[in-house]
């Protein structure tokens, strides 16, 4: 993990060892249950259609040093969990790559210690809305980046970090439409 993701965490949840083994196997639980359910909700509660959405999946074979950057349209604080529930359960069970990191509102997921505990084990950056894209949060997202990790962000920033990566990432851009209540 990037040096900047550690200060950034360790800042928001106080912690000393956020690189370890028990910290690593707690984002693979908390990313899998997560995905998992997202996937049984869609496919049991929602009609989900997907088009061209092997685009997405193959991207997930890419060599390593290859970073990925997704981009879609934010409608509500579900889309990126339930979004999670397109991907295929093997992508689910595999976080390392395959499961994305994107940004959080700082002032909202990471409001208290137990909400920091469970988003930043989700792969959540925290970054702080109106700051702008030269902030801490964007740093570690960059950095991330540059280590050939899968960042999904809504449409804010996208720009620096695809003209910043040390690679060129491929960039993958798609929407959604309707909404996650059943009718």
């Amino acid at each position: 993990m990037p040096k900047t993701m550690s200060k950034l965490l360790k800042s928001t949840l106080q912690t000393a060892q956020i690189e370890n083994i028990s910290w690593k196997i707690q984002s693979a639980v908390v990313l899998a249950l997560v995905g998992i359910s997202s996937k049984i909700y869609l496919e049991c509660f929602n009609f989900v259609k997907k088009h061209n959405f092997e685009i997405l999946e193959n991207a997930g074979e890419r060599p390593d040093e290859v970073p990925l950057v997704t981009v879609s349209n934010h409608t509500c604080c579900l889309d990126d969990p339930c979004l999670w529930g397109l991907l295929k359960v093997r992508s689910l069970l595999n976080s390392r790559k395959k499961i994305r990191w994107t940004l959080g509102a700082r002032e909202l997921l990471f409001s208290t210690p137990l909400h920091s505990a469970f988003f930043s084990r989700g792969k959540i950056i925290p970054v702080v809305r109106g700051d702008g894209v030269y902030q801490q949060g964007m740093e570690t997202a960059l950095d991330l980046l540059n280590d050939g990790q899968w960042i999904h962000v809504f449409p804010e920033g996208v720009g620096r970090l695809i003209a910043e990566a040390k690679v060129t990432p491929i960039v993958i851009p798609f929407w959604h439409e309707g909404n996650y209540i059943p009718s």
